[in-house]
């Protein structure tokens, strides 16, 4: 949810720059800006003060549900604050007031008035510290009678960068990336004869997609990876990638401190394909685990989750924004000049959007899971059909189990992008036995994308028809 919300609140600067002026602008800038700055400011010191009464509660009960409050209360505080921004971008003018300091440099007045609100986001992860904190000395003990290495629990400081670096540089780099392009190319338009919208869109897109494509580059380097040495394990991961046929540039080592176990794929094309795996997952795993894991990315890559991902959401967001401008224009004259119509036009589109990739993306794990059983169970592509064997379900589940452990997760806890560890479980299980090519997950996820292309392309012909961006 936290990556969504990032993106959202660029999606208000681009939606402030498509308005045609503020809704409550005060007279004074330096009241929209004590506004924007303390809301943001109390925001994080009321998340911060019942953080600290959760840890203090940690502390005297042993209650461990306080975990699960922390981040829920990380988590509305992040929304609120997106939402706070959202209003003092669009309704009170912070974005002009920011402009009007230091002029409409590219991309520097966006950045200024982000800032406010990523601190919030940061102030988060410092007030997890503690929290985090606990849970890995409560851990030690275990992890000596396992026989697992222990590392030395990071500083504050370092904890937060490495938050920085590894969940909100993989959206803050790509979103800032596009807007900077999108920006030049509206300067370029300005400054000379435009040659008409369709080749200033055509321009957009390639932008973006040259900058996605290279994006999976920059990230390896900004977050702290280094190549998978040769042996046994890299041998293994390497026939796998032959077997599905995924073309990778390099599998490397995603070095968190031993505070996260997890698992990634980047790259839209071969050459600048990265896949990463933690270290506190190779050391923590089994081998057949860490191959179920590598079996799940893989499935992203095979079943093109990135490419639909993205048109699902964009389709649910253009069609609902078309059909409510429809809407609007036909009972609401001169709609696009006032306040109410635009949020009525914009807030069900984003709603939509939002909520379509969430349901999109838990089809996409169930389907990667399955993806994991199936080639456990030793099915290829255009090899023969076999069923789902119990070894190869459990072993994807007591993976899975041993990221909620290991990651302090508990395993019925709802994600917005991910479900429950327990659901993703119950759903692996009940694939034993069943035909490897007629998988349930299969079947949901292919409706998804047949219904994210019809949606795209819906809003194509109604833009077309009815004259509306």
């Amino acid at each position: 949810m936290g990556q969504v919300l990032l993106i959202a609140v660029f999606a208000v600067l681009f939606l402030r720059d498509s308005a045609p002026a503020p809704w409550f602008a005060p007279r004074s800038e330096t009241v929209v800006a004590g506004i924007t700055v303390g809301s943001m400011a109390l925001i994080w010191a009321a998340a911060q003060a019942l953080i600290w009464s959760q840890g203090r509660r940690m502390d005297r009960r042993g209650d461990l549900r306080a975990v699960g409050r922390c981040d829920a209360i990380v988590g509305v505080s992040r929304l609120t604050a997106v939402s706070v921004h959202a209003f003092c971008v669009l309704g009170l003018g912070w974005l002009d007031v920011v402009r009007g300091a230091v002029g409409d440099l590219v991309l520097v007045d966006e950045l200024i008035a982000v800032l406010p609100v990523l601190l919030v986001f940061v102030g988060g992860w410092w007030s997890m510290y503690p929290i985090d904190r606990r849970l890995r000395e409560a851990a030690l003990i275990r992890d000596l009678d396992e026989g697992r290495g222990i590392r030395p629990m990071p500083s504050r400081a370092a904890y937060v960068l490495s938050a920085l670096r590894h969940h909100a540089a993989m959206i803050l780099l790509p979103v800032m990336a596009i807007a900077a392009w999108n920006e030049l190319i509206e300067r370029g338009s300005r400054s000379y004869d435009a040659p008409g919208w369709l080749p200033l869109l055509g321009l957009q897109v390639v932008g973006m997609g040259v900058g996605l494509t290279l994006m999976p580059a920059v990230l390896r380097r900004v977050w702290d990876t280094v190549r998978l040495g040769p042996g046994p394990l890299r041998d293994v991961l390497e026939r796998m990638c032959h077997e599905h046929r995924v073309r990778v540039r390099e599998l490397l080592v995603w070095r968190t401190h031993g505070t996260m176990l997890n698992g990634a794929v980047m790259g839209l094309i071969g050459p600048l394909r990265y896949i990463m795996l933690t270290d506190a997952l190779l050391e923590s795993l089994s081998g057949s685990e860490v191959e179920a894991v590598m079996a799940h990315e893989l499935g992203h890559v095979r079943r093109r989750h990135m490419v639909w991902l993205g048109i699902a959401g964009l389709g649910s967001i253009m069609l609902a924004g078309i059909a409510a401008q429809v809407t609007l224009g036909r009972f609401v004259p001169g709609w696009e000049q006032r306040p109410w119509a635009q949020g009525a036009a914009f807030l069900p589109a984003m709603t939509l959007g939002l909520l379509v990739f969430g349901v999109v993306s838990r089809r996409f794990e169930w389907q990667a899971d399955a993806f994991a059983a199936q080639h456990l169970s030793g099915y290829r592509l255009n090899g023969p059909v076999v069923a789902i064997t119990a070894e190869a379900a459990g072993t994807m589940v007591g993976a899975l189990a041993a990221v909620a452990r290991l990651n302090h997760i508990p395993r019925q806890r709802f994600t917005f992008r991910h479900g429950s560890i327990a659901s993703r479980q119950e759903r692996l299980l009940a694939l034993v036995g069943q035909p490897a090519n007629q998988l349930k997950p299969d079947r949901q996820a292919g409706r998804w994308k047949i219904a994210a292309a019809i949606a795209i392309c819906a809003a194509v012909l109604l833009s077309v028809r009815f004259g509306v961006s």
